[in-house]
């Protein structure tokens, strides 16, 4: 899911995406849909989880010792250990830090940095459906095309929900670009042999489809 990217950008990379999309949603442009963005809040704690598990492995490194009593009269040894106390002193302070960080991390439970830019900047997007068309004949086309491996969605198939979340995602996508009378662009981290043509694990070309 595209909408995951940010988790790993910088701030100055969240800004400018937020540029981006505000200004879509501001020209009438930026189209969503409902599956994209309970997928979207689906994978959200992973990304979560990975950040707080970066952080927290810091926060447990231990600083180096160097104990050898043979060479304590050494004064470069002296030295070495004076230096290896400041060192402690300062990495405590940075547990320290850290833990402040983990404290801070905990409490965003749904305000993350990069939800609480989507609900301002996406509460005037548009939301793509699927139109005049009931559940049954969905679920059918689905069969259908899962079955015969029309792209795109079919090498989904394996997954509890059948893998039709790509193809819904699609379908809204056209029934509102036809009803608009507009092209669109899909942007998606997609890589699957059902949206590409591949060779030696590459994407070469979009499936026609």
């Amino acid at each position: 899911n595209v909408l995951l990217l940010p988790y790993g950008t910088s701030k100055e990379s969240l800004t400018s995406i937020r540029g981006i999309y505000t200004e879509l949603v501001t020209q009438g442009r930026l189209c969503l849909t409902d599956r994209v963005m309970q997928e979207f809040e689906r994978n959200v704690p992973e990304q979560l989880k990975t950040i707080y598990k970066n952080v927290s492995t810091g926060k447990d490194r231990t600083t180096p010792t160097i104990d050898i009593p043979l060479i304590q009269e050494l004064p470069e040894y002296q030295e070495l250990k004076k230096k290896e106390l400041e060192l402690q002193e300062k990495f405590d302070e940075y547990k320290k830090a850290a833990q402040a960080t983990l404290s801070a991390i905990s409490k965003w439970n749904h305000s993350d940095p990069v939800r609480s830019m989507y609900r301002t900047v996406f509460k005037n997007a548009k939301n793509a459906k699927i139109l005049n068309t009931k559940t049954d004949e969905i679920l059918k086309d689905w069969k259908y095309r899962k079955e015969n491996a029309i792209p795109p969605g079919y090498k989904d198939g394996g997954k509890e929900d059948t893998g039709i979340g790509d193809f819904l995602m699609w379908r809204a996508l056209l029934d509102t670009c036809g009803t608009e009378k507009r092209h669109a662009i899909l942007v998606s981290g997609e890589a699957k042999p059902d949206w590409w043509h591949r060779s030696d694990q590459k994407q070469l070309y979009v499936r026609l489809e």
